[in-house]
């Protein structure tokens, strides 16, 4: 890795339209998305006009497309070299087009791009909510042929493998993997003579401590309300079970049930008592809350392994004295920590070349690939057998955690359900933290939402 792990993180750029803000606002409207987007073969060309590496087909060879998501110029070259080197290994077999879709327009765009004249044969999608509403909407084949065909079980670390599986089929090939942990300062932990809390008292004494030298506890940038439901997750399973959390999910217990009241009644109680540096809901997660941890005013964060980005130099040198811990046990409940999969690849249902497009899976999984991601632009990778012994000891310990892990995982909020539900979820919750929502209003409003569109929230 050299630094550039800046491209996996999950929101959209500043200044653009999520997915989420545009589904909310074709509502207010009486909108579809369709309505609120460019038209379909527009959307169509942009896919086209956006190319980053295709190229003429060799005579006999059977061309595929593969459509990913551009987040960054370091990133795009590796996926060109990804096409390259897998052309070059397939030449006169199979050969790849790619096309790419900038980030930010990424949610808005492919579903049109999969409907249209020339659809994708393989293209970029993330796990959980969104995994599922691809397969809803028809866009996703079944893996599970190729899974057994190449071995992906064996491949893939068990938390990649657990994500993948839904509905009895598994339906994507995790690419990229990612763990929410608390980061903390290791200085202002010596300064204080404070010892990572392994419990949710030993945690609370901790903020204490800290509270009383001046220094917040916890730094949370919620401006664009994406943040804050990691804390929030986690403090829901760890305190009452994945089981629950699953079955929240699945709208098998109502948004309204006391233990979603009591999580959001946690936060509001964090907010109260000075848990968090002041400004948590316009503070930027990309540019401001990073100022504030190079000052020292914060020395907590709660927050996916993404942010590696922020505390690493270009030749993997950490920037500040940081380290991780995993969320503390809260009462008698075996304490659990978050693994998602923040890229993946799905194939799609309409392919005419599913085979090769499966080859090409395979290889984008391969040690060689992955190895490759690795070094160009970072942790952590889905195949088990690759190394991480360039990086500094604490993220190799993360990628080990990642790695080995055999328990079931669970995923944030808007993961995990689509933006139906998250997007209400995201507002409440923001809300809370800021004091003009109540606990039980927020879980009022969210139960709204999931009545209003079923389980799932697509």
């Amino acid at each position: 890795m050299k630094g550039h792990l800046a491209h996996f993180h999950r929101k959209a750029r500043p200044g653009q339209l999520s997915r989420r803000e545009l589904i909310r606002r074709a509502s207010i409207t009486g909108l579809s998305v369709a309505a609120a987007t460019p038209s379909l073969s527009r959307v169509a060309d942009a896919a086209t006009t956006e190319n980053k590496g295709a190229q003429a087909s060799p005579t006999g060879a059977v061309t595929i497309s593969l459509l990913d998501r551009s987040t960054s110029p370091k990133y795009d070259s590796y996926a060109k070299w990804l096409v390259d080197t897998f052309n070059h290994q397939h030449q006169g077999s199979i050969h790849v087009a790619l096309n790419m879709i900038p980030d930010a327009d990424y949610h808005q765009k492919v579903s049109l791009v999969l409907k249209g004249d020339n659809p994708p044969d393989v293209f970029f999608s993330w796990e959980g909510g969104w995994a599922k509403f691809m397969v809803d909407s028809g866009f996703s084949a079944p893996l599970d042929e190729y899974y057994q065909k190449y071995q992906w079980p064996h491949k893939l670390n068990a938390a990649a493998l657990q994500l993948a599986t839904f509905g009895g089929h598994q339906w994507f090939v995790p690419f990229y993997m990612a763990a929410s942990v608390v980061w903390y300062n290791i200085d202002l932990f010596q300064k204080y003579n404070l010892e990572v809390p392994k419990t949710w008292p030993q945690l609370t004494h901790v903020a204490e401590v800290l509270k009383s030298h001046g220094v917040a506890p916890f730094l949370l940038a919620d401006q664009l309300q994406w943040e804050a439901q990691f804390l929030w997750t986690a403090y829901f399973v760890n305190k009452y079970g994945v089981q629950a959390y699953e079955d929240l999910l699945a709208h098998k217990i109502a948004w309204t049930d006391p233990r979603v009241v009591d999580t959001f009644a946690e936060m509001k109680r964090m907010a109260t008592k000075g848990w968090f540096l002041n400004g948590i809901n316009s503070m930027d997660f990309d540019s401001t809350a990073i100022i504030f941890w190079k000052r020292q005013q914060a020395a907590m964060w709660y927050q996916g392994s993404f942010i590696l980005a922020k505390f690493l130099s270009p030749d993997d040198k950490l920037l500040y004295p940081v380290d991780w811990f995993p969320f503390p046990q809260i009462g008698s409940m075996e304490a659990s920590i978050e693994m998602f999969a923040e890229n993946t690849w799905m194939i799609n249902k309409k392919s005419a070349h599913k085979a090769q497009a499966a080859e090409l899976l395979d290889f984008l999984i391969s040690r060689e690939a992955q190895a490759r991601m690795v070094d160009e632009v970072g942790p952590f990778p889905a195949n088990r057998f690759v190394t991480l012994t360039s990086l500094p000891p604490m993220v190799q310990r993360l990628g080990s955690t990642i790695a080995e892990h055999h328990g079931y995982t669970w995923m944030h909020v808007d993961h995990a359900l689509g933006p139906a539900i998250a997007h209400p979820f995201l507002v409440e919750l923001q809300g809370v933290l800021a004091g003009t929502v109540t606990p039980e209003a927020a879980a009022k409003r969210t139960e709204e939402a999931a009545k209003a569109t079923g389980a799932g929230g697509q």
